[in-house]
């Protein structure tokens, strides 16, 4: 695809609704690290912050408690 199809308010609009590189690049057919490098070009050229969701897949290790003597 030779240039982008959406407009930068259309991608700023599009990734508040959805606000995960993934879920946006499987929307719209994208490359999720053309989605990345779209998404930090915006943000540079208005000045403004793109926030992805929170994710939540990733969870601390837990720590085993060692036991007295071992």
């Amino acid at each position: 695809m030779a240039g982008y199809y959406l407009t930068d308010l259309e991608f700023i609009n599009e990734w508040n609704i959805i606000s995960s590189p993934i879920k946006f690049a499987s929307k719209h057919g994208m490359d999720v690290r053309s989605v990345h490098n779209r998404r930090r070009s915006i943000e540079a050229r208005h000045n403004i912050s793109l926030p992805t969701l929170k994710d939540s897949r990733y969870t601390a290790p837990k720590k085993l408690e060692q036991t007295v003597g071992h």
